[in-house]
């Protein structure tokens, strides 16, 4: 019997919250450690790989799961967005979010329709763009 006022599913007081599973996939290597450690000092998420490629990315998701893929837009062996739905094969269940320093709004609205859940910016904006609506900013209870 569920108690007034309360959620069925929610978790109970003083249980541990789920955490979210993120994986983190650029060739720029201070920029994927730096994202690593800031994202794993955040309550509730942890980094279970880390990848510099697609191949690597497609390795990492064989052997762990993801809630969550960051997902950079060029990589050495080949082009994210266009990976994306190979990656989600791989990780049905996972959220695939691109990185990507390009302003172009029809790459981000391509990545968008390949499967992205979103995009996270690699530069700032001047000017307000169509794909901005897609930009996340969900807190970490959304993501379960």
């Amino acid at each position: 019997m569920t108690e007034v006022g309360a959620e069925q599913g929610a978790p109970e007081q003083g249980a541990p919250q789920p955490r979210v599973r993120v994986v983190i996939v650029d060739d720029h290597e201070v920029l994927a450690s730096t994202l690593a450690m800031a994202l794993g000092a955040e309550e509730g998420l942890d980094v279970v790989g880390t990848a510099g490629s697609l191949s690597s990315a497609q390795a990492v998701l064989h052997e762990r799961l993801a809630d969550v893929v960051l997902l950079d837009h060029r990589l050495p062996d080949g082009d994210g967005i266009a990976a994306i739905p190979r990656l989600q094969e791989l990780a049905p269940d996972a959220r695939i979010i691109v990185l990507t320093a390009s302003t172009s709004d029809d790459l981000l609205l391509t990545a968008l329709e390949n499967g992205a859940a979103g995009f996270v910016s690699k530069t700032p904006s001047q000017r307000p763009r169509e794909a901005d609506q897609y930009r996340l900013t969900l807190p970490v209870e959304s993501m379960s």
